[in-house]
């Protein structure tokens, strides 16, 4: 049988970062640029059919075993993995059509790596030196020193072996597959975050360019910056469709051009347009050195391009020389733009220059538009990747075109909610700088190059080379990590800490609002519709619009006094002080009972995960769910020592990412792994419509935090109109998890629906994954209130032995309750039976009645008796579900012991 040939069908090349390699470089992996003299011990591969551009590789020992199939399976591998990883994984290559004979030459080499280092990161150098002062110059220069060194050794990675070309091979090589998938993963992720820069630069700079656009859309007013950040999504959306990417590749070569028309246009401003270079500016700023020194890593990340670059070339041994050139020239280029800066602005500097250049003058015009443009080109280029990434994770989903479509629709839009959540240049560069580029420049290498170099013998000569080079390795790789802790964790704490300007705006009310109403309920959905059968599909809607119409009450009591801010102060507002103790202590018991619904939760997900684990200690076998449970406890205690959660508190945020990974996650499985969506469920269940409602109630109840949200509001008038998008996201989220679960596995659904999803499956360890890190970061969040309380009670709040005494207590009481009631429907049923109903259904209603009462409305009769009407129906269905769902829930949990 003759070996089956597979060549790979022409694609376009894609894109990694703002640092590309130019039309000079090709993806013909397999092809060795300068042909040698095939080896006698090993046999020649099989040669490729006619068009084939990337042969298999000769000699390659997996290939000599197993047989003539297994040499077909690896023949197809091969030559179709030797163009996708580079594609994929790395810098964008366009296509050409004839390779070249003999490689690239110093100048085109030399072009290449300028224009690997020339990006974005250009526009911030300025707001680095005006943070870190002048002294953060020398870590500018360590920095830069230090990319140099490392995209050395990666040099001396490829090296060691034929077989590696790209950075993901490289991993490979050093660590094995989990290696590979790191570094692919780190890859992909800075792609992710370059490409919510290049959204907010928009935003920021046609608001400079257009600073009295507004916005209107169905009657909402959008800010000028938010709304130009929509349209360039819109603008730039189908791009990201296209399977040719050929066209913008060519056009997003212009990174050289770019920065040289930036640095001209600068040095213009500065000199001819009457702006001058008198700023003295600071010697050090030691509080700003992180955000400059995680700015600075930013900009000498480009060895996702490096392993491309040397590969290509004609005569590898001048690499060294030619990376020398590209970071004298790219340091000396970020050097002037950023001294240029700080003498024209000083501390006044905005995240990006270009925002601080005068208005309706040719040079700033020059300046913006040439920035402006980039991104336009390149973002296609920074979603592709990570599209085509996830489209073949799953076998044959590359050539399906709803499937491509509906994966970078869904990244666009995903980059779009945070860019508009988290519109801070400077800061989302440096985080993507001291997280992601620390790792992949410093990390890394100098980790893959030691564990590579590590298995060859080296003579007695070399030995003192060796441990120089340990020596040096060591030193960055703990100066990487001090860039990596100290920047990431300053970058978030800058996200976090930065107050609005005047009140939320429109489309981070909505987030705050979906936010608030996204948790742990989506899991359960699925169950209780089977629970309840598709008839209670009907509750289920009742239920979203009585809350949502309880929401629009607690606005119109914040609205009839002042001093209300918190749903506590309604209380007290209508019933006095002891209305406010009642509001608090429901408060702090949905917040316990939330808190042992996380443990519980993570007991079941990661026994999913791990069901064999055994624990054993002091000659006592502990089940893997307890185990976990205690674990967890043990992980998560410290946390609740904090005094300050801000750090918790921003990386929360993240449950409406959580619920979109969730649906995808389900979505996934259904339609892709074998699953399917098969089953027909039942019309009604009678039995188990109280365990189905008081679900349903949990998952609607955000009251705590809609008066908040509310007092937060740039323009508060548009509340009922954002309330109504935030429950129509939520329902309509909540309500295709049901059914999608539903339909997938009917009435063996289980009480979280990750628990019904296959084991060994991309998409099911995804969704667990999301669903465990969620309580690890919330549970702080939940325990805080609680032990401030009662250590407020106890007047000790500023006795620390007290305050982590009340607060390890508060953890060892909620691991105790989730040991003896292991069961997350029956605890998160009776949450929301007991206590959301009362929060959102009753309470609402009986302190807007106490309140509208007293207060001499010009609202007609007719009105105020449909308002009437309207509460004292919703306070009879809450009490049906508190009564029904309360006695239904308890008696499940008492059967089950």
């Amino acid at each position: 049988m003759d070996t089956i040939h597979r060549c790979p069908p022409a694609r376009p090349c894609t894109a990694g970062r703002l640092r590309h390699a130019p039309p000079t470089i090709h993806a013909w992996r397999g092809e060795e640029q300068a042909p040698a003299e095939p080896s006698r011990a090993a046999p020649r591969g099989p040669a490729p059919p006619a068009g084939c551009v990337t042969p298999c590789p000769a000699g390659h020992p997996r290939l000599e075993k197993g047989g003539q199939r297994k040499k077909m399976r690896k023949t197809r591998g091969q030559c179709a993995s030797s163009s996708l990883l580079v594609q994929d994984h790395l810098g964008f290559l366009m296509e050409n059509n004839s390779p070249p004979k003999s490689g690239t030459g110093l100048l085109k080499t030399c072009f290449n790596g300028v224009n690997a280092l020339s990006g974005v990161g250009i526009l911030s150098i300025p707001y680095a030196l005006s943070q870190g002062g002048w002294l953060s110059l020398l870590v500018f220069l360590t920095i830069a020193i230090i990319c140099f060194y490392t995209g050395i050794l990666l040099q001396r990675c490829i090296d060691s072996s034929s077989l590696v070309k790209t950075y993901p091979d490289i991993g490979e090589l050093a660590f094995g597959r989990k290696g590979k998938i790191i570094v692919a993963t780190f890859l992909y992720l800075e792609l992710y975050l370059v490409a919510i820069d290049f959204l907010i630069l928009e935003g920021d700079n046609l608001d400079k360019l257009f600073p009295n656009a507004n916005f209107h859309v169905a009657g909402l007013k959008i800010g000028s910056k938010q709304g130009f950040v929509l349209v360039f999504s819109l603008l730039v959306l189908p791009t990201t469709w296209l399977r040719s990417l050929n066209m913008l590749a060519y056009v997003a070569l212009g990174g050289i051009m770019a920065s040289v028309i930036l640095i001209a246009s600068v040095l213009w401003v500065g000199a001819f347009d009457g702006v001058g270079f008198h700023e003295k500016g600071v010697p050090v700023n030691w509080s700003g050195m992180p955000t400059a020194m995680s700015l600075y890593a930013f900009c000498f990340s480009g060895h996702a391009v490096f392993p491309m670059i040397y590969t290509s070339m004609r005569n590898r041994k001048t690499f060294p020389t030619v990376l020398l050139i590209c970071f004298i020239v790219c340091t000396l280029s970020y050097g002037l733009t950023g001294i240029m800066g700080y003498l024209m602005y000083g501390e006044s500097l905005r995240s990006q220059v270009t925002l601080n250049l005068p208005s309706n003058r040719i040079a700033s015009n020059v300046a913006i538009y040439t920035t402006l443009i980039n991104p336009f080109t390149k973002f296609a280029l920074m979603v592709t990747p990570i599209a085509e990434a996830i489209e073949e994770s799953v076998r044959g989903m590359g050539k399906n075109r709803t499937v491509s479509v509906f994966v970078r629709t869904a990244l666009v839009v995903s980059v779009t909610i945070v860019a508009l959540a988290v519109p801070f240049f400077a800061y989302v560069v440096a985080f993507t700088g001291a997280f992601l580029c620390s790792t992949v420049a410093m990390l890394m290498p100098c980790a893959c190059y030691l564990k590579i170099s590590s298995r060859t013998s080296t003579s007695s000569g070399k030995k003192t080379m060796r441990r120089l080079e340990l020596a040096a390795c060591l030193g960055i790789i703990a100066i990487g990590a001090g860039v990596i802790v100290v920047g990431t964790y300053s970058s978030l704490k800058q996200i976090n800490n930065t107050p609005p300007k005047s009140g939320t705006g429109f489309f981070k009310t909505c987030f705050n609002g979906v936010n608030a109403l996204s948790g742990v309920g989506i899991l359960s959905i699925p169950y209780a519709l089977s629970q309840g059968g598709w008839l209670s599909l009907l509750i289920f809607l009742t239920i979203a619009i009585i809350c949502f119409y309880t929401g629009i009450l607690l606005q119109r009591c914040i609205d009839s006094s002042s001093l209300v801010k918190t749903y506590p102060d309604i209380g007290e507002l209508a019933f006095g002080r002891k209305g406010k103790i009642i509001v608090a202590v429901f408060l702090y018991l949905e917040l316990y009972l939330v808190a042992i619904d996380f443990l519980i939760l993570e007991g079941d997900n990661l026994e999913k995960l791990f069901p064999n684990a055994k624990f054993h200690v002091a000659g006592l076998k502990i089940g893997s769910k307890q185990g976990f449970v205690l674990i967890f406890s043990l992980l998560v205690l410290p946390t609740t020592w904090l005094r300050s959660l801000n750090m918790l508190a921003y990386v929360a945020l993240g449950g409406v990412m959580a619920s979109v990974i969730l649906i995808a996650s389900v979505l996934w499985v259904g339609a892709f792994d074998g699953v399917g969506f098969h089953e027909k469920g039942v019309p009604v269940n009678w039995s188990g419509m109280p365990t189905a409602m008081s679900l349903y109630a949990f998952c609607f109840s955000g009251h705590a935090v809609f008066p908040m949200i509310y007092t937060g509001m740039r323009n508060r008038k548009i509340f009922p109109t954002v309330l109504l998008i935030c429950f129509i996201i939520c329902t309509l989220s909540y309500g295709l998890t049901g059914v999608m679960g539903y339909l997938m596995y009917g009435r063996s659904l289980r009480s979280q629906v990750t628990l019904n999803l296959p084991s060994n499956r991309i998409a099911s360890n995804v969704a667990i994954y999301t669903t465990l890190i969620n309580p690890f970061t919330k549970f702080a969040l939940l325990v805080t209130p609680i032990a401030e309380a009662v250590e407020e009670s106890l007047r000790a709040g500023k006795n620390r032995t007290v305050s982590v005494f009340v607060r390890t207590a508060l953890v060892v009481s909620t691991t105790i309750v989730a040991l003896a009631v292991p069961f997350f429907a029956y605890v998160v049923a009776l949450t929301g039976a007991f206590l959301s109903s009362t929060m959102t259904m009753l309470l609402p209603c009986a302190c807007y009645l106490k309140i509208s009462s007293r207060n001499s409305t010009s609202t007609g009769k007719k009105t105020r008796r449909l308002e009437l009407v309207a509460c004292l129906g919703i306070i009879v269905i809450g009490a049906g579900v508190i009564v029904v769902g309360t006695y239904s829930s308890l008696k499940q949990i008492v059967r089950s012991f």
